[in-house]
């Protein structure tokens, strides 16, 4: 079953202390341990997360087959607490596994730019693409 369709949310701007949903890059730790996503604020009204630096979040990993990273499920930024899916990578077919993580939110002095990292291995899943060993 592909992971859920997103509805729009209405424009609003991005808050210093949110980020947006889409990663604009995709990189490991330097010990090649985690998984980071990195973003930069944009005000043009993308859902986003809220948290302060160095929070960490229970979240939801989306994993396709052969180790896909798609998407990552966090606590919404909107007030609701409701969830919000960070695409990571298109859904290409196949079956789709729900792993509970903990990612950690990191910002730096300025607050545009931010990353969320996860760990690439932890029970029941290893994260090998769109980064990793593929």
């Amino acid at each position: 079953m592909p992971p859920a369709e997103r509805t729009p949310a209405a424009p609003d701007l991005v808050a210093p202390d949110q980020i947006p949903l889409r990663p604009t890059g995709i990189v490991l730790s330097d010990d090649r341990s985690a998984v980071v996503l990195q973003f930069v604020a944009a005000p043009d009204g993308e859902d986003t997360v809220s948290g302060a630096d160095g929070d960490w979040l229970p979240a939801t990993l989306a994993m396709g087959e052969g180790g896909r990273m798609l998407d990552l499920e966090v606590p919404g930024g909107d007030g609701d607490g409701g969830p919000l899916d960070i695409e990571v990578s298109p859904w290409p077919g196949g079956a789709v596994r729900h792993v509970p993580v903990l990612a950690r939110l990191s910002r730096v002095a300025s607050g545009d730019v931010v990353t969320i990292t996860i760990p690439r291995r932890g029970a029941g899943y290893e994260i090998t693409y769109p980064i990793g060993n593929q």
